[in-house]
């Protein structure tokens, strides 16, 4: 059995290996910008009406919050697409973990 911190070891190196070597070429039908190798956001919608606007896999009440949380937890993104949110593709959670990058990565200014 491994540890809490190995745990995290393994999944940090899976993060990074979906990142940074996923295959976006392989995807069919999906418009990407190759410079950034991010999905443009039509797996990701926002519904005033849906969960309280907050961004939402392919219209479904699956939160991006959500697939992220589970891989807080250690679940890897076969376990999550077979046993705790079928309706998601491998690309879905992918494109959360994108999406989140994104968030974080934003240019904060400083009043002079």
């Amino acid at each position: 059995m491994l540890k809490k911190n190995q745990k995290k070891s393994i999944l940090c190196e899976e993060v990074e290996r979906m990142i940074f070597q996923f295959d976006f070429c392989n995807l069919k039908n999906e418009k990407l910008c190759r410079k950034t190798s991010l999905m443009l956001p039509n797996r990701i919608t926002f519904d005033p009406n849906q969960c309280g606007g907050k961004p939402c896999m392919r219209g479904m009440r699956i939160r991006v919050t959500d697939v992220l949380e589970l891989l807080a937890v250690g679940l890897t993104i076969d376990e999550i697409i077979k046993d705790e949110l079928p309706d998601l593709e491998y690309a879905d959670v992918v494109t959360c973990l994108q999406y989140a990058a994104t968030k974080l990565n934003h240019p904060v200014l400083i009043a002079a």
